[in-house]
């Protein structure tokens, strides 16, 4: 994918997290982002996508988009950077012991 991006956070030698996204036209995904369990609790995630969001803006990306399953606690994050709640697929992961879960669509706009 010639417009993914990865970005790596680390500490010393050990990979702490890591966030991929990517851009079509005048807007970005993010497909996933990550900090390993060791990690957590230190802003590491904050980083990442804070500076995800900052090279998407360098890169003239008006707005960015994401989705993740409903419950997860990640949507505080995310809130703190403007994302907000634009659609839901019903039953769209399928967790333990085949439990549906929905998918939650969410948005941020660049206010220039």
């Amino acid at each position: 994918m010639p417009s993914a991006k990865l970005l790596v956070a680390r500490q010393a030698d050990n990979i702490c997290g890591f966030v991929i996204s990517r851009q079509a036209a005048d807007e970005e995904e993010l497909l996933m982002i990550a900090v390993s369990p060791e990690c957590q609790s230190q802003g590491i995630g904050y980083l990442l996508l804070e500076q995800m969001l900052l090279i998407a803006r360098k890169d003239q990306v008006t707005a960015v988009f994401l989705e993740m399953r409903s419950g997860n606690p990640a949507v505080k994050l995310y809130a703190k950077f403007g994302f907000r709640e634009i659609g839901l697929r019903k039953d769209y992961y399928t967790g333990p012991n085949k439990k549906k879960f929905n998918a939650i669509t969410y948005k941020t706009v660049f206010k220039n």
